[in-house]
């Protein structure tokens, strides 16, 4: 979001989607427009900061499976309206296309088909599931068929790290008590090493806030393992690519702090 007015204006800190101020409708291939509902549904304490002229603010945004199913089904052209309410109660909106391409070989067809199940969605729009054990084993099936080649292969990897990423509670119904489960940070550099290797093409599939997102899980993870080597050099690669891609400043900034610590 980039304020292109003159003046400082105030705006909502939240920008997801679950939170109400900012919807979501996407025009498939057909010409069917439909509203992008999220799965869940939450209420936080509003907080809002003032952008000057010119300044932005992003946020990433998971369209990945709301409550009417899946959205990128199809191949072809998409059309993605954002539309925000302001502090004000004055609204803007933005449209953005996308184009969704053919899988690269159509023996994948059967193999992706899988991913198109309800369970498997939520797994994904959550960003991952330690108790989900089944839909665990299908991601990982998924991923093993479809190989470390393929472009939705760097969604499931990030998918199955991330709940291994920090320490997770849940609730027990057998010992009726929340259960802490620890971090594996090997487990999470190991699964991660594809998108490491090659986080150019983790970008330009998931974006840049995503991709900031998941090389910070790695270093975290690294850095625990004291493989300090690998965390120092994910954070440089990451800096070199987004110098390049033009990413704001303060994020390259922060990249360039977190080098120096570690």
């Amino acid at each position: 979001m980039r304020n292109l007015s003159k003046d400082h204006i105030k705006v909502h800190t939240n920008l997801d989607l679950e939170d109400g101020f900012l919807e979501v409708a996407i025009t498939d291939p057909n010409g069917i427009r439909k509203p992008f509902i999220p799965i869940a549904q939450t209420r936080c304490r509003m907080n809002v900061v003032e952008l000057a002229n010119e300044e932005r603010m992003y946020h990433n945004v998971n369209v990945t499976i709301g409550k009417n199913g899946f959205h990128f089904k199809e191949q072809g052209p998409y059309r993605i309206e954002a539309t925000y309410q302001g502090v004000d109660g004055k609204m803007a909106a933005a449209i953005l296309q996308v184009w969704i391409k053919p899988t690269p070989n159509y023996e994948d067809l059967p193999i992706i088909s899988d991913i198109y199940e309800a369970r498997l969605g939520r797994v994904l729009y959550f960003g991952g599931s330690r108790e989900m054990e089944d839909s665990n084993e299908k991601l990982n099936w998924i991923s093993n068929k479809l190989g470390k080649n393929h472009p939705i292969q760097y969604h499931l990897l990030a998918t199955l790290a991330n709940p291994k990423s920090k320490t997770f509670k849940s609730f027990s119904a057998d010992k009726m008590a929340i259960v802490e489960q620890e971090p594996d940070p090997d487990y999470v550099v190991n699964q991660l090493n594809p998108i490491i290797d090659k986080p150019e093409n983790f970008a330009r599939n998931m974006g840049n806030i995503l991709t900031k997102q998941i090389i910070d899980m790695y270093t975290d993870s690294a850095v625990d393992l004291k493989q300090l080597s690998k965390a120092k050099a994910a954070q440089s690669t990451m800096l070199t690519m987004f110098r390049k891609n033009n990413v704001v400043e303060n994020v390259i900034n922060d990249i360039t702090e977190r080098i120096k610590k570690i």
